[in-house]
């Protein structure tokens, strides 16, 4: 047999007396009865279907999504001769697993990889997994039917984008063909239909729609395989087309839209666009949400199209991403193209204005220390940034130049294999686990100073950000005693902690956890309620113990106590009783959300006006006098306190 015969090329029958049969799957796993529409998957069908008679040649199978024992799966898609799987991190090993089923049944079956998890340089890759025959990589839809023609023979040598192992075991492997300038002739599978049937079959699920506007991105952040994947001009859809697109989103009643650009905003026609996504909801009534990754460096368009979003309520806060201030992190990964000015001006004028925005901010980065992160954390808060900081770790995506050898060397990056787990889903206790590479050190962060960074990070979100359970003495100890956030955040971290035993076990907690991540448990935690078993997030973890009315009550208590030793160490102090009421009330904040139940609360100081002033970048004074605050449950606390006040005079 020559060295250049494909893979199966003796095993594969004939062309059969019908259409070949096609499966395309793209697993994911519902949550809350939300599912993601599998719109990778989608494009390739459309394509194929979009070519002159391909008809007579192709028939496409119900597309495939649940995360269903490999057994079931594989009994309900077994009759196809094609199998074409989207590749991503939730999905690749049991996409490999089904994988080994049908080969297993079906030698002669093609099976098909592609998708960010399918490794650009696939060698070792596709020898690990002979299920695999061949990879595509990049933009897949002409590939896919270029894969599709060359049946039964199954030539390969010609098609651009792909990988293989020939029938000897010889790597094969070829270069991406040229990006799709005119992304118009892909047909659309919203407007061809190709989604229908399935939105028939699960009429509960409440759809999310992934949605393209543009292709690229002229940003090279080595994290990210988003600039790798579609190298850097952005091209378009036409706009008559997604305006079809829009019409069918509120026709179909789906009610989120997911933009996948990478910077919707670079484009003028962006504001159009978006106006077209509001008016779309006004006419059908949905969708009812609608998100989008901001572009960089475009201030003034990203500003008026996340205030008009923000405006129609189809989203409750703006992101605004930021990974690090660290000058040497930023070079280290190509962001230091990227103004942090643009950032600023966006937070201050939409904390000006009341609206909710949040920062996302990475740990683990080349180039960032434990100090680096600390501190530019900490001025991130300083800068007005109250509202949420998502802080998240650092994967390793397997196309982004942060996963090539070279780069990892050049940076002494650290890994550990950790477990892929669905936050706030039920325990499912997995046929087949899925992984991720975290990183857990680099030439800049030692493995010890990442536990630090993330039990730091840890504490910021547990007390400050994500229910604001202690924002507001901090706020009164920082801004009123002078104490610097990051000398509060850190003696809660790793301070000798008096009369706080609850604090005192919290400590110890994190500080064991972050050390069970390095050494490669799951990141998140068991929550167990009644029968019921789910992953949660370390945060949300700590945050839903503390809904027992005992521990709320020891947890605040031991708060106070912790603020206080910090004031002492400080040797300073705030007007007396000031911490406590401030400590009370936040806690009736809490109580109120978990009980969603009104208070009513009396005060010394004009807490609350003050705490709000500080939230929106304001002119604030503190007074004493008598100060009712009330609170009729509506939703969130954060936002419905009013209050019933007589000042009397200014605090000295």
């Amino acid at each position: 047999m020559s060295q250049l015969s494909p893979t199966l090329s003796e095993t594969t029958a004939a062309k059969p007396d019908r259409p070949w049969l096609i499966q395309l799957y793209q697993i994911s796993q519902a949550r809350h009865k939300h599912q993601y529409i599998p719109y990778s998957a989608g494009l390739l069908q459309a394509y194929v279907q979009g070519q002159p008679d391909a008809w007579q040649r192709y028939t496409f199978l119900a597309l495939h999504i649940d995360r269903l024992p490999v057994s079931e799966t594989l009994k309900q898609t077994q009759i196809a001769d094609i199998f074409g799987f989207s590749a991503y991190v939730w999905n690749i090993e049991y996409s490999l697993a089904l994988a080994k089923s049908i080969k297993a049944l079906k030698p002669e079956a093609l099976t098909i990889f592609g998708g960010p998890q399918v490794p650009d340089r696939s060698e070792a890759f596709l020898r690990a997994n002979p299920q695999v025959d061949v990879c595509v990589h990049g933009e897949g839809e002409q590939i896919f039917y270029q894969l599709l023609e060359s049946l039964p023979d199954k030539n390969w040598h010609e098609i651009p984008g792909v990988s293989w192992l020939d029938a000897d075991g010889k790597y094969h492997s070829h270069q991406r063909p040229p990006r799709i300038k005119d992304l118009d002739i892909i047909p659309s599978p919203y407007l061809q239909g190709v989604f229908s049937p399935l939105i028939q079959k699960f009429p509960d699920y409440q759809w999310v729609a992934l949605w393209e506007t543009t292709r690229g991105c002229p940003f090279s952040c080595t994290y990210c395989d988003w600039g790798s994947a579609v190298q850097a001009k952005v091209h378009r859809f036409g706009t008559e087309r997604l305006e079809a697109e829009m019409d069918w989103f509120g026709k179909s009643k789906i009610n989120i839209i997911n933009c996948c650009d990478a910077n919707f905003g670079i484009l003028p026609r962006d504001l159009e666009i978006t106006d077209y996504m509001i008016a779309t909801r006004a006419r059908f009534g949905n969708p009812h949400l609608f998100f989008v990754q901001g572009a960089k460096n475009v201030t003034e368009r990203i500003y008026l199209i996340q205030k008009k979003i923000i405006d129609a309520n189809m989203s409750d806060m703006v992101t605004l991403a930021l990974q690090s201030v660290t000058p040497q992190a930023l070079k280290a990964i190509r962001r230091e193209n990227i103004s942090l000015d643009t950032y600023r001006t966006l937070q201050q004028r939409f904390q000006k204005e009341g609206v909710a925005a949040y920062s996302d901010m990475l740990m683990g980065l080349p180039g960032e220390t434990y100090d680096s992160f600390a501190d530019g954390l900490m001025k991130v808060i300083d800068e007005g940034q109250h509202h949420l900081i998502q802080l998240f770790n650092v994967y390793i995506l397997p196309n982004a130049e942060f996963a090539q050898p070279e780069y990892r060397k050049a940076h002494g990056i650290e890994t550990v294999r950790i477990p892929y787990s669905e936050p706030h889903l039920s325990l499912d206790n997995m046929e087949v686990q899925e992984w991720q590479e975290l990183v857990i050190g680099t030439s800049s962060l030692s493995r010890s100073d990442w536990r630090k960074t993330r039990v730091l990070a840890w504490w910021v979100e547990i007390l400050y950000l994500y229910r604001k359970l202690m924002q507001l003495p901090i706020f009164l100890v920082h801004f009123l005693a002078g104490v610097p956030y990051r000398e509060i955040f850190e003696f809660y971290m790793q301070g000798d902690l008096l009369n706080a035993p609850l604090i005192s076990e919290l400590q110890k907690f994190l500080d064991n956890k972050a050390l069970t991540i390095e050494n490669g448990e799951n990141e998140y935690c068991i929550f167990t309620q009644g029968e019921e078993s789910h992953w949660l997030p370390v945060k949300d973890f700590i945050i839903a113990g503390v809904y027992s009315p005992a521990i709320q009550q020891a947890f605040y208590q031991d708060n106070l106590q912790v603020l206080k030793q910090i004031l002492a160490r400080h040797q300073t102090e705030l007007p007396e009783g000031m911490l406590e009421q401030a400590t009370q009330l936040s806690q009736a904040l809490f109580q109120s959300f978990v009980s969603q139940q009104g208070f009513a609360m009396n005060c010394s100081y004009n807490l609350w006006e003050v705490y709000q002033a500080i939230l929106k970048g304001e002119d604030w004074k503190l007074e004493s006098g008598m100060y009712r605050y009330v609170h009729d449950w509506m939703g969130p606390p954060f936002y419905e306190v009013r209050s019933e006040s007589r000042p009397l005079q200014p605090v000295a």
